[in-house]
């Protein structure tokens, strides 16, 4: 004869620790899914320049860029590009990052500079900056 309280036990037990265990996997993917991406921005102070501008063809302008994680996930690349193409990359592994450069305008018209972070779970953000060109005084 079988004990049909027993096999009740059982079968509440194993639906138990079915449930926890869907229950534990959907709060992991919800919580990834919540995590904020990494956030970049120009350094807005004087001897920056962070708006888009005009510049005669040979002349530099410093470009400060900070970035930071989203407190959990590493910032892990640097990318910068000029319409486009890779100019200048790095790997890092740091929550945040802080960069100044001269940038130099070419004969181009107008130039997109554009600044990348990624961070190790595969977020990103990046900012833009136009360089117009203008004939010299």
């Amino acid at each position: 004869m079988i004990n049909t309280d027993y096999m009740s036990y059982k079968f509440t037990i194993i639906c138990g620790l079915i449930i926890l265990a869907l229950v534990s996997y959907t709060g992991c993917e919800i919580e990834e899914d919540n995590l904020k991406d990494p956030t970049i921005g120009f350094k807005e102070s004087k001897s920056y320049t962070y708006n888009n501008t005009s510049v005669p063809v040979g002349d530099s302008v410093k470009v400060g860029i900070v970035a930071e994680s989203n407190e959990v996930d590493n910032l892990i690349y640097f990318e910068v590009k000029l319409n486009e193409a890779t100019i200048d990359s790095f790997s890092i592994d740091k929550p945040k990052l802080d960069v100044d450069m001269a940038i130099t305008k070419g004969d181009a018209a107008t130039e997109v500079w554009k600044f990348k972070v990624i961070d190790n779970g595969e977020r990103s953000d990046s900012v833009s900056l136009t360089l117009t060109r203008v004939k010299r005084k």
